[in-house]
């Protein structure tokens, strides 16, 4: 379930050349964020998933690739 959908969000980022980020305000005080990162959350509980992105503020096609591999 959750391997098949990376596989066709890294197609969809590809395709659109396309890259989901995190962004906020520019006045806003970072100060407290660690560990910083996307999560990608797929399906309902109990058999929900989630695929960590770490030490990102946003990922592309090739993150999605590159995952676990690093």
């Amino acid at each position: 379930m959750g391997e098949e959908f990376l596989k066709e969000l890294q197609k969809l980022l590809e395709k659109h050349k396309a890259a989901i980020n995190f962004d906020c305000c520019s006045s806003s005080d970072t100060h407290g964020i660690y560990k910083p990162g996307i999560e990608v959350t797929v399906g309902h509980w109990p058999d929900q998933k989630s695929f960590k992105f770490n030490h990102t503020w946003g990922i592309d096609a090739l993150d999605v690739k590159r995952r676990g591999k690093l």
